[in-house]
């Protein structure tokens, strides 16, 4: 659904205005839309981008040679992400570039960093290390430590609801030989 943006409740069209379906916690609108005074849900996203797109901007993203290779998932899939995964930062702070290289001494770089700051330091591409990374073995045992740690954490509740049912019903038990004792 495309809206004209408007003040008020509703535009000409008995619609939701931008302000509403923003305020939506459920909703994800389209950037290339919103650039353009437009409303759209989104549900696409480009994490290399950091925006949602409607199918019709998808088109376009995939088509342009400058986002083609980008790695678009599902908004869905997006919102399911882990909040320290989304809270990534993907440009420089103090220079506004796209982190491209990582130095091993001061974590990610822009370009712009590596020719004020880091002219002496140890750098690699940023995408050749998440490449690597993905199929390393320390990723692996990773990915395996958090799988075992899971599970202890699901093994360890179940032990302490069978601890805590089993102190309730002998709770029961000596509150019934209390009232007894107190009755006699």
């Amino acid at each position: 659904m495309i809206q004209e943006k408007t003040s008020g409740g509703q535009n000409k069209h008995g619609l939701q205005n931008i302000a509403d379906v923003m305020a939506s916690s459920n909703s994800t609108l389209c950037g290339v839309c919103e650039c353009q005074h437009l409303t759209t849900n989104a549900t696409f996203w480009c994490p290399e981008c950091d925006e949602g797109l409607c199918s019709t901007c998808l088109k376009y993203h995939n088509a342009s040679k400058s986002t083609r290779n980008h790695e678009i998932i599902s908004v869905d899939k997006y919102r399911q992400l882990p909040s320290f995964v989304v809270r990534v930062q993907q440009y420089c702070s103090e220079h506004d570039k796209k982190y491209q290289l990582y130095c091993l001494q001061h974590n990610p770089c822009c370009p712009h960093c590596f020719t004020t700051t880091h002219k002496k330091c140890n750098l690699m591409a940023l995408d050749e290390i998440v490449k690597t990374s993905k199929t390393s073995a320390s990723f692996d045992n990773l990915e395996q430590s958090l799988n075992d740690l899971k599970e202890n954490i699901k093994r360890i509740t179940k032990t302490e609801n069978t601890i805590y049912q089993k102190f309730n019903r002998e709770e029961g038990k000596y509150i019934l030989k209390y009232r007894r004792c107190a009755t006699n």
